[in-house]
């Protein structure tokens, strides 16, 4: 369906084109059939937006999907403005930059591996920091210790078990002689959450030196962490949240951020942007208006990242081979065929989608290919089809 320029004041033209979606359906040349075809377009639209919802007979109720596709394309027509503002160095209205916001949903997903993240960098450098201020002998020594204590827990209690052990190693820079980048997978940071309280043990080995004992800190960390749990269980529901969830997702991220910033005293290195959208309410605001933001989410490119790694890891071999040692075009291959095979569509189906849509492009591809043959003997053979194209952004 065609936009018209002004949503608010269409022209006569635009009120009478069936492609325009301000067609005036009150008019009375319009016949059954036209009425029909427009409202199998609007029908259209409205599925490839997963916005219609079948609740009846829809001849009945042309209007109101119109006006519902009305709505929709003024949104679209405003984020498609606010966008060239911002690549042209525009500057952006109050409204705008609202309206910019309130359609920014943060991935609670990313966000939970960055928390995590968060945690136990804030943990290993609490262990690190405390070893060399307790050290007997060496600092040296006293690091490898620390390093080999929380790899065998992370590896044997936390992540894995002893009769198959997780390769999980200490993230350790050697050329800077610290602490390196703590990075987790959201399946690893799942099972790390869960036991946790295995990793603080581990590395709260001294106090602080601050005016509480060992214990409590440890209690206090107990608790932080409990009560972050419980609100990722809520945030990750997969169907919409009730009023009186959402105010106990966020009753539970007021009690973590009591133990983790005020009472263990966290808020300056122990804080990255997510915790700071839990702690802050904009967690609980995008609840409030989306209901869930499980489905915005982004678990399919994020598992397609994750089917990358096992690809080249697995499937090529370590610096090259025989033969070429490019790896983008393999992986572009693969990459088509897992998107033909998520499409589940038969070939037999594609090629008659492919044919259908683009036969100029087809025999002009086959006749190029006749003429580059120079064998003279060849016969064109007129059941032979041409050879299919197969486009994978047209299925």
């Amino acid at each position: 369906m065609r936009a018209p320029n002004d949503f608010d004041d269409p022209t006569s033209e635009e009120l009478l084109d069936p492609q325009c979606v301000c067609y005036c359906l009150s008019s009375n040349n319009i016949s059954a059939i036209e009425l029909s075809a427009f409202g199998e377009k609007v029908l259209q639209d409205l599925t490839l937006r997963n916005q219609y919802i079948d609740d009846g007979d829809s001849s009945t109720n042309f209007l109101h999907l119109q006006s519902h596709l009305i709505v929709l394309m003024k949104h679209e027509g405003r984020i498609r403005k606010i966008k060239f503002d911002l690549d042209h160095g525009h500057s952006l209205t109050q409204s705008d930059a609202a309206f910019l916001v309130l359609d920014s949903l943060p991935c609670s997903m990313h966000g939970e591996v960055r928390n995590t993240t968060k945690f136990v960098t804030v943990l290993l450098t609490s262990a690190l920091t405390r070893a060399v201020v307790n050290a007997v002998g060496s600092q040296a020594d006293a690091i490898l210790q620390v390093k080999i204590r929380v790899t065998n827990v992370m590896s044997i209690n936390v992540l894995g078990s002893l009769r198959k052990p997780h390769h999980w190693k200490f993230p350790w820079d050697f050329k800077s002689n610290s602490l390196g980048k703590v990075s987790f997978d959201h399946g690893t940071t799942n099972k790390l959450m869960l036991k946790i309280n295995l990793l603080i043990d581990v590395c709260l080995q001294f106090p602080s030196g601050e005016d509480m004992t060992l214990q409590q800190e440890k209690q206090l960390w107990y608790k932080a962490m409990a009560e972050y749990n419980k609100a990722t269980v809520i945030l990750n529901r997969k169907t919409n949240l009730e009023r009186d969830e959402i105010y106990r997702f966020q009753y539970h991220v007021d009690q973590f951020a009591k133990f983790y910033v005020r009472n263990l005293g966290k808020g300056n290195e122990g804080v990255n942007n997510y915790l700071h959208m839990y702690i802050s309410g904009h967690y609980f605001f995008y609840l409030l208006r989306h209901k869930s933001l499980y489905r915005h989410n982004q678990q399919g490119w994020e598992h397609l990242n994750g089917v990358l790694k096992r690809f080249i890891h697995r499937r090529t071999n370590r610096g090259g081979g025989r033969g070429a040692t490019q790896r983008i075009l393999p992986l572009a291959r693969y990459l088509s065929r897992r998107w033909a095979f998520l499409t589940g569509k038969t070939y037999e189906e594609m090629e008659a989608s492919v044919g259908l849509q683009l036969p100029s492009q087809r025999h002009q591809e086959y006749a190029e290919l006749t003429a580059m043959n120079d064998d003279s003997d060849f016969e064109e053979d007129e059941d032979v089809q041409p050879p299919i194209n197969v486009n994978f952004k047209e299925l």
